[in-house]
């Protein structure tokens, strides 16, 4: 099994299950915003987030407001500067955060993945101010999105091989696993190239 997924679960940013929402039960939880509080965790994911970083143009790694700990601890590994989002909803000048100009290649951090849409607004706003973000790095993809034009979608962890792994090793029961692929396939899963398997 993947020493990541090993980590997220010993570190509970992952838990199975059911979980009561708003539109129903959900068969996982994560907690990625307690990712800080790990740092064998953090570390791990940082060193396989550099290694898809390894070959492309990049200026600027630009955080959504829910991955800025992620991002800071990839801009010091990488020496890359990071802009942030403060995650206000205002135009991108007043909510990034950072050193920029016109025609900084950028990749976008984000710590899940699950509704596209929900991020071309972001990604249209700091291509106005000048950076071009050109992929998107998940630290785990649902492969429930939709592609986004112009925009290369990897992932450090997807969750259906994250699945596999922890129902081929016996640390997940296989009824959990298949809830859990059927909760997926319900948000119309569209598998991205270049995501990459746990």
């Amino acid at each position: 099994m993947n020493d990541l997924i090993k980590l997220f679960i010993e570190a509970g940013l992952i838990q199975f299950g059911r979980f009561p929402e708003k539109d129903g039960v959900c068969p996982f939880r994560l907690s990625l915003d307690y990712l800080p509080a790990y740092p064998d965790v953090l570390r791990l994911a940082v060193e396989t987030a550099q290694q898809q970083l390894d070959g492309l143009p990049v200026q600027r790694l630009v955080a959504t407001a829910d991955a800025v700990p992620f991002g800071v601890a990839l801009s010091l590994a990488s020496d890359i500067s990071l802009v942030y989002s403060r995650g206000s909803t205002g135009e991108a000048v007043y909510d990034l955060a950072g050193a920029y100009n016109i025609g900084h290649t950028a990749v976008m951090v984000t710590n899940v993945l699950d509704d596209a849409a929900g991020l071309l607004p972001f990604i249209t706003a700091a291509r106005r101010v000048g950076l071009e973000i050109h992929t998107l790095l998940a630290l785990l993809d649902m492969n429930t999105a939709e592609t986004i034009p112009g925009v290369s979608i990897q992932s450090i962890l997807t969750l259906p091989g994250m699945v596999h792994d922890l129902v081929e090793t016996g640390q997940l029961p296989p009824g959990q696993g298949q809830a859990v692929e059927s909760w997926l396939a319900a948000r119309r899963v569209i598998p991205h190239p270049g995501a990459a398997s746990p």
